[in-house]
């Protein structure tokens, strides 16, 4: 289930908000686990997962005719997108609960995920800022990315050993095009 706002202020200009809530069956999790004396990752079906959350976005842009007489400022405008998303998740294992594994004589859920822990691959925050430069009669662009993900779980810890957890933290990205 999803509600969304969406205001479009100006041509290709918007403020949207959404809350959002999500129930998985059988999301597919990694875990890890040993082979040889060598780490292995592999996949299995949790029995179900929830999430629920919400997103802001912003999109604005700001004319920079008026900076300068210049030919090069008149077509320019500077664009400023803003996105925040805040994402609880967690699976859902009960005692009896099946699990799929692959290759696997194995199948109790609680043999690989532990009820309540987030799902793989999610960061509770997310948080992008664009700041760009753009010539609206040329395909010109030169953007400066900022993109921030809190800690997650990239793969379940297997037999008793912790998650393994990635601290993504701060991105910074640069992207140019022009047409010729």
């Amino acid at each position: 289930a999803e509600a969304r706002y969406e205001w479009y202020f100006a041509r290709d200009q918007r403020v949207s908000a959404s809350v959002f809530y999500k129930k998985i069956k059988n999301p597919i999790e990694a875990f890890v686990s040993s082979d040889s004396n060598a780490l292995v990752t592999s996949f299995a079906n949790a029995p179900e997962a929830k999430l629920y959350g919400a997103e802001l976005e912003l999109q604005k842009y700001f004319s920079l005719a008026s900076m300068s007489e210049a030919a090069f400022w008149q077509s320019r405008r500077l664009a400023l997108i803003a996105n925040y998303t805040y994402t609880k998740s967690e699976l859902k294992v009960g005692a009896n609960d099946p699990a799929r594994v692959f290759a696997s004589n194995a199948n109790k859920a609680t043999d690989y995920f532990v009820d309540g822990t987030p799902l793989t691959g999610q960061s509770d925050h997310l948080i992008n800022l664009q700041v760009g430069l753009e010539d609206q009669d040329n395909l010109s662009q030169q953007t400066l990315m900022l993109s921030y993900a809190s800690e997650r779980v990239t793969s379940r810890g297997l037999s008793g050993f912790p998650d393994v957890i990635e601290k993504p933290g701060f991105r910074v990205d640069f992207v140019a095009r022009q047409g010729i």
